[in-house]
């Protein structure tokens, strides 16, 4: 009779023995791959690093491309008002070129009247000489 006790205690023993072997199996299990979620928790992050990075860079990039297309239309915009105001200056020449040979076409009209009444001045002297005469 103790035997039986002593035989079913031991077996009892030997399944709770069984139980923890399976509990410790279990445990090392969870403990790495509690391991594992933590490692992949640095290396995400490690990622979001470099994403925050990256990030950073492309933001840079893009203002700096931003400055530069800016600086570009400037460079435009100050040709075509340079454009613009050589424009400005040929029309002012021609204008002034305009007037001027306006000027000279009248005192060029005013020297034929001038010389038209020379000549019939003259004309009229010479006929008045040759009735003198």
């Amino acid at each position: 009779k103790l035997s039986e006790e002593i035989q079913r205690k031991y077996e009892v023993l030997t399944q709770l023995n069984e139980e923890l072997d399976e509990k410790c199996v279990q445990i090392k299990e969870i403990e790495l791959d509690k391991q594992k979620v933590e490692e992949k928790q640095a290396n995400l992050k490690e990622f979001e690093a470099q994403l925050l990075s990256k990030q950073a860079e492309i933001e840079e990039r893009t203002q700096e491309t931003q400055k530069r297309e800016e600086l570009v239309k400037v460079k435009e915009e100050e040709r075509r008002v340079k454009d613009e105001q050589a424009d400005l200056e040929i029309e002012k020449r021609v204008a002034t070129v305009k007037v001027e040979e306006e000027k000279l076409l009248k005192s060029q009209l005013k020297l034929k009247k001038e010389e038209e009444k020379i000549k019939s001045d003259s004309r009229e002297l010479r006929e008045k000489r040759k009735k003198l005469e």
